[in-house]
């Protein structure tokens, strides 16, 4: 990335991956801090986050909680 570049990340909160099904088989799974974190380190600064409740999707029988987080930072 060329400095002055933004670089933009949407994920799911890891509370929320926790509990969706296919997290059992070996997923990885970070917290927005962390990555923000990770970020940081790796000469990102202005690194900040959003977080929004997105309610909550049925599938199957099983009601998982949905949310996004939009993190940002400056290279």
């Amino acid at each position: 990335m060329k400095p002055g570049s933004r670089a933009v990340f949407g994920i799911r909160s890891d509370q929320s991956l926790r509990k969706m099904p296919f997290t059992q088989y070996e997923f990885s799974v970070r917290s927005a801090d962390e990555i923000k974190e990770c970020m940081a380190l790796n000469g990102f600064y202005d690194v900040e986050s959003a977080y929004f409740d997105e309610g909550s999707v049925l599938l199957g029988e099983m009601e998982l909680p949905m949310d996004s987080i939009i993190i940002k930072g400056i290279v």
